[in-house]
């Protein structure tokens, strides 16, 4: 039988030689490394320690702050009530002033042996502006007053401003304690007819003003002087 023929045999493969690898490390020490826990537990203290001064130097700052703005506000409210008590104190004075120079108008009319009068005086401790006077008779506005007697008396007893006193207290200062004459007539037969006529029928109102612009307004057949915001023509 035939010996089948050997098959050559592979050379002998000799490993490559590597350069040898140099270290500083001993031969009982492998190469160092550090594990994602230690530089977690590295970051963490980094992270705090950080955290930790800003949190220390932003309290300081809100301190700081804080301070200061208590006492801009303190310095503000101070302010306020320096503003309010000066406020208060300025009204109070101009109140007290008002008080010292309030006049107080009267419309009144007096019977005596000589005769019949209307007259206005101020009762008041001020000055009084009367800004206007109005005479009425039934409720009508009287202009021509030697007209109102004729009317009243008839052309055979009428009389003029000859027998009568008349005076107009528009734009007139009344000072306190004084009293002006609007109208009287001494007494005889046609007067006393005349003022019997008029009675309870002629009305005489007055409306007057401080010095500090307060204005009342009064009358003859009215009560007490009401206040009112100006006086109106014919008010």
């Amino acid at each position: 039988m035939e010996t089948p023929p050997k098959q050559p045999e592979a050379p002998e493969q000799t490993p490559k030689q590597t350069p040898e690898q140099t270290s500083d490390l001993s031969p009982d020490q492998g190469p160092e490394t550090v594990s994602d826990a230690d530089t977690g537990i590295v970051s963490d203290k980094l992270s705090g320690k950080l955290s930790g001064n800003l949190s220390g130097a932003s309290t300081q700052n809100e301190r700081k702050i804080t301070l200061s703005d208590m006492g801009s506000l303190l310095a503000v409210i101070l302010s306020i009530v320096a503003t309010y008590v000066s406020v208060i104190e300025v009204s109070t004075a101009r109140d007290v002033a008002k008080v010292e120079a309030w006049p107080y108008i009267a419309v009144k009319q007096r019977y005596n042996a000589n005769g019949f009068s209307y007259f206005v005086e101020n009762k008041g401790i001020g000055p009084a502006l009367i800004e206007m006077g109005v005479l009425t008779y039934q409720g009508q506005k009287v202009t021509d007053l030697d007209q109102l007697i004729l009317d009243i008396l008839g052309p055979e007893d009428a009389f003029s401003y000859e027998r009568y006193l008349a005076s107009n207290i528009d734009e007139t200062v009344i000072s306190p304690d004084e009293e002006i004459t609007l109208f009287s007539v001494d007494w005889d037969a046609a007067s006393r007819r005349l003022v019997d006529t008029l009675s309870g029928k002629v009305d005489i109102k007055v409306c007057y003003c401080s010095v500090y612009g307060d204005c009342w307004q009064t009358s003859l057949l009215g009560s007490k002087p009401v206040e009112v915001d100006m006086c109106l023509a014919e008010q």
